[in-house]
């Protein structure tokens, strides 16, 4: 662990939507709560280190979308290294003609990783096109073996839009697949892993997966309300982000809610997702 502590910002499911869209179904406007976030981080006394977003940085992938949160994060973040992850709701090939304009277009997973302030970190991809829940295609853990192995001194952070599957009682919709998850286990197992940062279930919480943390926070499309999920995956007025800083004794997080009341927003039944392969 570093000897002076680096801290950095998690956000998670923006679901930017250009107005065009009108998006009917987003609980909440996603560019205004967003905006707000990044009002927020740049009053932090020290700029962070650098921001991880860790997907559905858009609510339909469109690259209409992707041009609205180019010019926010361009305008309205501190001048820090953004990482971004993909979702469920996000398209590679959009993602990249936008983010990546002088790559070749592709759909190919968006796997990366950077070496930010003595810190070793790595962006999966572990969006499904056409899923809702997570996995990996063919060759993602080979790579992650091979760029875990890669700065053995340095502590790893890792980023995908699901985390892994905690436990027997989670809805297969909510995470990563059990064989995506135990591949993930084996791959990490005995690295120096500091954390891992998800999204995708709209909610302040911390896991200890096998010793490590898995951090995900509220969003800024509406949060799920922890009182009564999973039986019913209610959406709230609630958006945020998270403050994390990894010290010696390793790696803490500060969740920083935006004014919200908590109202019911919305219901849905979580059971009706299991068998909507699509559902998104």
């Amino acid at each position: 662990m570093p000897n002076t502590p680096i801290t950095f910002v998690h956000l998670t499911d923006l679901h930017i939507s250009a107005p065009e869209l009108s998006d009917k179904h987003l609980q909440m406007d996603t560019v205004a709560a967003t905006r707000h976030s990044l009002s927020e981080i740049r009053r932090l006394a020290k700029p962070p280190s650098f921001i991880v977003i860790s997907g559905d940085l858009t609510n339909r992938g469109d690259q209409a979308s992707y041009e609205v949160l180019k010019r926010v994060l361009e305008t309205e973040a501190p001048k820090v290294p953004i990482l971004c992850a993909l979702g469920n709701h996000d398209h590679r090939s959009s993602f990249r003609a936008v983010f990546e304009p002088d790559s070749e277009p592709n759909d190919m997973p968006l796997d990366y990783d950077r070496v930010l302030k003595g810190l070793h970190v790595i962006v999966l991809d572990s969006s499904l096109p056409g899923r809702v829940l997570g996995g990996w295609e063919a060759g993602q853990m080979d790579w992650l073996g091979t760029r875990l192995k890669k700065h053995p001194d340095l502590p790893k952070l890792i980023c995908s839009h699901h985390r892994p599957r905690i436990s027997d009682g989670d809805l297969a919709w909510s995470c990563l697949t059990i064989d995506a998850s135990e591949q993930l286990r084996c791959a990490i197992s005995g690295q120096n892993v500091a954390g891992i940062l998800t999204g995708h279930v709209h909610m302040d919480c911390v896991h200890h997966w096998y010793g490590v943390p898995v951090i995900s926070n509220a969003g800024h499309h509406a949060g799920t309300d922890p009182v009564a999920y999973p039986q019913m995956f209610n959406m709230t007025d609630a958006a945020g982000f998270a403050i994390c800083t990894l010290h010696a004794s390793g790696l803490s997080t500060n969740f920083v809610p935006h004014p919200q009341t908590r109202h019911v927003l919305h219901e849905v039944d979580p059971s009706l997702l299991e068998h909507v392969e699509g559902a998104d």
